[in-house]
């Protein structure tokens, strides 16, 4: 017997190892598996490795040929990037047509030279140097208009790189990037800067110009006064203009409108890669399921449509646990005996323990708590070790113990076959009657109830989950 227990307990650590072993982490806890999406084709590619994955490693959501300005990725409803949608920037524009129509209006009359009787200039004609001046100011006019040309530009080469950001399939074959918006905004400010520079001092000499001029220009006659007093004002007033011009434009290209471009530039170029990648989720558990959404980030604006998806792996899960009822047979058996009566005279009755010939097999009912785990070659194949309480099924009903271990055999609905060791008490002759004991007084019983041990076999169904 002993011999016995010791080769079913050694049967029992064998099967107990093998789920073990199957269970075992033997893989690199900081090795990351990915699960690669193709938005394009929307179809997944989904690595063998997923399907071993095991508790404590790490598997990442990737998305190729996504435009992360246009649509937005949630992983299990918690939202992943940036929310915001793409906004186009924009720049304020400053008028500069009146100071056109100010600068045209000047009309100085041209002096002629006068000179004394040894040909000497006596003066420098008044009218000639407002028309110089005209010039100067049509020149400053001109600087201005290329520099609103330069601004209009660079406004609308960063609304056609964000416009095209905002493609589902997006390019940059112009390579416009932060840099070079930087680049160009900073020499539109120069320009500015240079310009103001030139106006302020053009401004400075004709005010000097016209302070030493006072008398001249008021002493000349009426027709000519008057004309020369109109140009004058008319000048002061284009400076004027010119220098109000150039703030508006430094204002147009403030710190605050370079941010709010610059802002909307950087945002489309952070997203403008086209291949997603969450961080790294850690696998916690035998099954995971990871929930991904796919929406634009303005609907009601870019009338798109929103994408959602769920992955499950793995798809069949190797472990399985549960209760399932099986019949079993087995040794155990109880011994029966008949009491034979004779008589040694004709009031005395002796009798004699007779023992019965009765099947040395016993058939039972058990409820098995199985776990183990699917072969994974052979899914349909399952290895596991089994406990659980049993009942005889005979004249007597008792209680059984089984633990073992066997085979399932299916994808979900299971046929078992179990093997182990099955302990229970059975009737046995007493000890201290012999077989052949002779008894004066017909005893009540002539066993007792041991406590046994044996091997069972047994078949049975089990659902896995």
């Amino acid at each position: 017997m002993k011999k016995k227990l010791l080769l079913a307990l050694l049967l029992f650590l064998t099967l107990s190892g093998t789920v073990s072993a199957q269970e075992k982490e033997t893989t690199d806890s900081k090795k990351v598996i990915p699960i690669s999406f193709s938005f394009g084709s929307k179809s997944i590619i989904e690595p063998e490795s997923l399907k071993k994955i095991k508790p404590g490693e790490y598997y990442q959501v990737v998305i190729n040929g996504i435009n992360q300005n246009l649509y937005k990725v949630s992983i299990n409803h918690a939202d992943s990037t940036l929310t915001k949608a793409l906004e186009m920037p924009s720049f304020s524009t400053f008028p500069i047509e009146t100071i056109s129509t100010l600068i045209a209006s000047i009309n100085p009359r041209t002096t002629t030279v006068l000179k004394n009787g040894s040909g000497t200039k006596l003066s420098e004609p008044v009218g000639d140097t407002m028309a110089e001046y005209k010039i100067k100011l049509t020149g400053h006019l001109a600087i201005l208009q290329q520099i609103r040309k330069s601004i209009d530009s660079l406004q609308l080469e960063s609304y056609q790189y964000t416009l095209e950001q905002l493609r589902v399939k997006p390019t940059n074959k112009q390579g416009y990037n932060y840099g070079t918006a930087l680049a160009g905004i900073i020499k539109i400010r120069n320009k500015i800067a240079e310009a103001q520079i030139k106006i302020l001092k053009g401004q400075q000499d004709y005010l000097k110009f016209s302070e030493d001029r006072k008398d001249e220009i008021e002493e000349k006659k009426a027709t000519v006064k008057e004309n020369l007093k109109t140009a004058d004002a008319e000048i002061k007033a284009a400076f004027t203009a010119l220098v109000t011009s150039c703030s508006e434009a430094q204002a147009t290209v403030s710190a605050d409108k370079v941010k709010e471009l610059m802002t909307s530039v950087v945002h489309a170029e952070n997203n403008a890669d086209t291949i997603y990648r969450s961080m790294p989720l850690q696998f916690t558990k035998e099954q995971a399921i990871v929930d991904i959404t796919i929406e634009p980030r303005d609907p009601a604006t870019y009338k798109l449509q929103t994408y959602r998806t769920s992955v499950t792996f793995p798809a069949s899960k190797l472990s399985y646990a549960g209760v399932g009822v099986s019949f079993y047979t087995s040794k155990l058996y109880d011994e029966v005996y008949s009491l034979e009566g004779f008589a040694v005279n004709d009031s005395v009755t002796h009798y004699r323990a007779r023992e019965e010939s009765v099947s040395k097999r016993e058939i039972g009912i058990t409820a098995l708590l199985r776990v183990g785990t699917r072969i994974k070659k052979y899914e349909w194949l399952g290895i596991h070790g089994s406990i659980g309480p049993g009942i005889s099924i005979g004249e007597k009903v008792k209680p059984r113990l089984l633990a073992g271990g066997g085979l399932a055999i299916g994808t979900k609905h299971c046929f078992t076959l179990d093997a182990g060791v099955i302990a229970g008490y059975v009737e046995r002759r007493s000890a201290l009657s012999s077989p052949d004991e002779v008894f004066t007084v017909k005893p009540d019983n002539v066993t007792v109830s041991k406590l046994k041990a044996d091997f069972f076999f047994s078949l049975g169904y089990l659902y896995r989950f």
